[in-house]
């Protein structure tokens, strides 16, 4: 290999699937991350090298010098704050740009919050109760300061050799430590709850990619407290998808061109007393309810806040409300006849396209309908006539105006 284009710090979720993207289209990176399991994790495939091993800022400063990389990436963790300053120090002194790849934040109402593993260990102290540690075993150690630490907090860590011995040496043994690697459920995550007795559920601000929103439906099913370890910050970057294009840019490649669309076949079928399956509450969510209503289906919406009205028809029992964020396998356990994507987050959107499309269910993706198996129609009604009208390039303008001119057309005609 080369001299590489970019390199990319970081063994997170987020930071392979960029680096497995850039590497699909032909540009060459090298992926540096800390452990031998990070390095498992990752797929290995042509222009993509993996350089396994921990740096310092001098070591990454002459790594990089060497490599004559211009652009790098962290992509480290949100709350690797040492490794995060190290990278950024050593693109400075070896001239290359930094690039932050950002996590998106989940905190929320209801949740204590603690700027440090230590402020959250003197709030345990002061409150009692048991917890189970969902923090990692790096900042186990503060906790040992908990009164009765050994009888009180149950950790869940790596099941790695080296972190057992390093939580056993802090005197979580024995039942007290649970050795599992994720993703986990939000069943599997009230079992554990259940198991230990918790009142608290302690964690990190890890985002839905860390299941975060698994913890935190599990801890608020069970009415136990959300403890959440802040992130450091505020920090400035780029999602996943702003970064992969301006990578594109600043590497003058051009994005892919859109292949031809074959039409899709407009069927009309009943859906009385049908199960639709709506995730997200906000204006275009509720606005995909109300034309489900009106063709009779039942709709259940999972979403953990929204819009009035969406409280409203549930008063009336006219739809299903679960408040909660959307989990994998939702689709599987409802099995809908159709399920409508609409949640602010673009990639949970895919996700849920993609677990219906694995069970042959059809879907509508709001943020991104390529990707769901069905458009989303405008729909006009008029007496004996129904008009489902879409959009093939996403131009909800074009729509708005044509449904008018059609309402026009159908009312004078019956006018």
């Amino acid at each position: 290999m080369g001299s590489p284009q970019i390199v990319l710090f970081g063994g997170t979720t987020e930071g392979r699937a960029l680096g497995e993207a850039l590497a699909e289209r032909g540009i060459s990176l090298i992926m540096c991350v800390a452990t031998d399991y990070a390095r498992k994790l990752a797929r290995e495939q042509p222009g993509l090298e993996i350089r396994t091993g921990r740096m310092d800022e001098g070591e990454m400063t002459e790594f990089l010098r060497e490599t004559g990389c211009p652009l790098v990436v962290d992509a480290t963790h949100p709350y690797a704050r040492e490794a995060t300053r190290n990278i950024a120090a050593a693109c400075g002194k070896a001239g290359a740009e930094y690039l932050r790849l950002l996590r998106p934040s989940q905190e929320g109402e209801g949740m204590v919050t603690a700027e440090t593993a230590e402020e959250a260990a003197d709030i345990l102290g002061r409150q009692g109760g048991k917890a189970l540690l969902t923090v990692g075993s790096k900042e186990l150690e503060a906790f040992t300061a908990v009164p009765g630490y050994r009888e009180r907090l149950f950790a869940r860590v790596l099941p790695m050799a080296q972190v057992v011995e390093k939580c056993t040496a802090l005197g979580f043994g024995g039942r007290q430590l649970i050795c599992m690697q994720g993703p986990f459920s939000h069943e599997l995550n009230v079992a554990m709850l259940r198991s230990v007795g918790a009142d608290w559920l302690v964690t990190k601000d890890s985002g839905d990619i860390g299941g975060f929103g698994q913890k935190l439906s599990a801890a608020r099913e069970l009415g136990i407290r959300m403890l959440v370890i802040r992130r450091p910050g505020p920090e400035k970057g780029y999602s996943r998808d702003a970064l992969y294009r301006l990578l594109l840019e600043r590497l003058d490649i051009p994005e892919l061109p859109c292949a031809p669309q074959i039409p899709r076949f407009p069927l009309f079928v009943s859906l009385k007393d049908a199960e639709a399956l709506v995730v997200g509450a906000g204006k275009v969510a509720l606005r995909r309810v109300d034309v489900l209503l009106r063709c009779g289906a039942r709709v259940t919406v999972i979403a953990p806040e929204a819009l009035p009205g969406l409280g409203k028809l549930a008063e009336e029992e006219k739809v299903h409300w679960s408040r909660r964020r959307y989990q994998p396998g939702d689709v599987e356990r409802s099995r809908p006849v159709l399920v409508v994507a609409a949640t602010d987050d673009e990639k949970i959107n895919e996700q849920i396209g993609r677990e219906a499309a694995g069970l042959g269910i059809p879907s509508s993706v709001a943020s991104n309908p390529q990707t769901g198996s069905f458009w989303f129609p405008a729909l006009i009604a008029e007496e004996n006539l129904a008009v489902g009208l879409v959009s093939t390039n996403g131009d909800h303008r074009l729509v708005r105006e044509a449904a008018g001119r059609i309402r026009n057309i159908l009312g004078g005609r019956h006018g």
